[in-house]
């Protein structure tokens, strides 16, 4: 039986702290917030079927709605794409589904201390060997941080040379977050994203949330001034009434778009979900990659111990299994940013290259026929079109070979040809 401490109560940290106490593991959790302030209070969409691959149950409904229908909106709102009603997923409250967890967690025999904020890392030559909680110290033989994007944890094993990663310009969005009340019947389409929205990098959407709140988001790349939060402001209130009600709650957020890190455990310590940047690098959502990430880590331990091979057995099935994928994304969106702009992006939604039936193609299964004549009229639209396809070619080309370099991660341990490994990923 091992002693296990888990830094925070993110998701991830909280399915291997479930898994973990039920293998018979001592395992405590120390959370700086109180049980009623968990996570953020609004919903994020995930696959039901995380909950079979995590092997735990769903919640109750009560704590989640089904996935809203979206749509797409070029940046001169001049057309737009509607994705296919969604299918096995479900916006999931983010604080009520902390709380769930979290009491999974006690009758599985976590001991869970709130309003403890873990501060500091106990290190022995290059191996953690607690943390650090107020003015006292708590040993253990595993730490894992599940504290979020902005952990000291991982930040002073940085400083200690024990952790390296490269930052890039468009790992993150800065963000503002409001809701409203709307008041009135939501359309047939009732969630609204806007592309490059008054030709920034970046998102807004305003869609008709969960339990009859508006839902306004503005987020730009490299940070969200003042000013540009005022003018997107003043642009979608004549679109969208219900941003001329009373706001009821708002919060500025950054929000993580860059895939994992290269390296995310060190002797005697693990990272999951945010604190090893693990949410899905287009649009920084992570709960679902953070559950299985936590269920990946559990299971490593339980099968090998909580040894340095243990861990670094997790870090390569995370990246075998989804690491890989995140890198293909992160690369494909920072090239699309860099090179293209608001006016690219209209001319590619005016073209019909992109439409609601390519969606609903992709979203039917494996056997369902195609819709008669749809691939030669996509073939001459490409030829039509080639000129705005030509640049996407190198782009995808990079982040195909990127994708391949994540997967060539070591599969046991070695210093130096991880070494290799993460220059070489980092430098795709």
């Amino acid at each position: 039986m091992a002693k296990i401490v888990i830094a925070g109560a993110g998701h991830g940290g909280l399915v291997a702290a479930i898994k973990l106490a039920e293998a018979g593991n001592e395992v405590s959790l120390y959370e700086k917030e109180s049980l009623s302030e968990l996570s953020y209070d609004w919903y994020d969409d995930i696959m039901l079927e995380v909950f079979d691959k995590v092997s735990l149950p769903c919640p109750p409904e009560s704590y989640y709605e089904p996935k809203k229908q979206w749509r797409f909106i070029s940046p001169d709102f001049k057309a737009s794409i509607v994705l296919p009603k969604p299918k096995d997923e479900i916006s999931v409250s983010r604080r009520k589904f902390a709380q769930y967890l979290i009491e999974l967690a006690k009758e599985k025999g976590v001991k869970v201390y709130f309003g403890k904020d873990v501060g500091g890392l106990c290190v022995e030559g290059n191996e953690v060997v607690g943390i650090k909680v107020g003015d006292g110290e708590v040993n253990c033989d595993l730490v894992i941080d599940a504290t979020g994007r902005n952990s000291v944890l991982r930040e002073e094993l940085v400083g200690l040379n024990l952790l390296s990663y490269k930052s890039k310009k468009y790992d993150f969005l800065g963000a503002f977050r409001a809701f409203y009340e709307y008041g009135a019947e939501a359309p047939d389409v009732p969630c609204q994203l806007i592309l490059f929205h008054n030709g920034e990098k970046g998102i807004s959407w305003c869609n008709f949330g969960a339990e009859g709140e508006g839902d306004l988001l503005i987020a730009r790349f490299g940070g969200l001034t003042r000013e540009s939060k005022n003018n997107a402001l003043n642009d979608l209130k004549p679109k969208f009434e219900f941003l001329n009600h009373e706001e009821k709650r708002s919060k500025e957020v950054s929000i993580c778009t860059r895939c994992s890190l290269p390296v995310f455990v060190s002797k005697g310590y693990a990272m999951v979900g945010d604190s090893a940047f693990m949410p899905m690098p287009l649009m920084g959502s992570g709960i679902e990659s953070a559950m299985k990430a936590g269920n990946i880590l559990a299971e490593c331990i339980i099968n090998s111990g909580c040894g340095f091979d243990a861990l670094w057995e997790y870090e390569y099935e995370y990246y075998k299994q989804i690491g890989g994928d995140f890198v293909l994304i992160d690369r494909l969106k920072n090239g699309l940013l860099e090179k293209f702009n608001a006016e690219y992006i209209n001319k590619v939604f005016a073209s019909g290259l992109i439409t609601s039936e390519d969606f609903n193609v992709l979203s039917t299964s494996q056997d369902a026929k195609l819709p008669k004549g749809f691939v030669c009229k996509k073939i001459k639209l490409a030829f039509k079109n080639f000129k705005l396809i030509k640049p996407l070619i190198p782009l995808l080309i990079k982040a195909l070979k990127a994708k391949k370099a994540a997967l060539k991660i070591p599969e046991k341990f070695n210093a130096k040809k991880v070494a290799k490994w993460q220059e070489r990923l980092e430098n795709k």
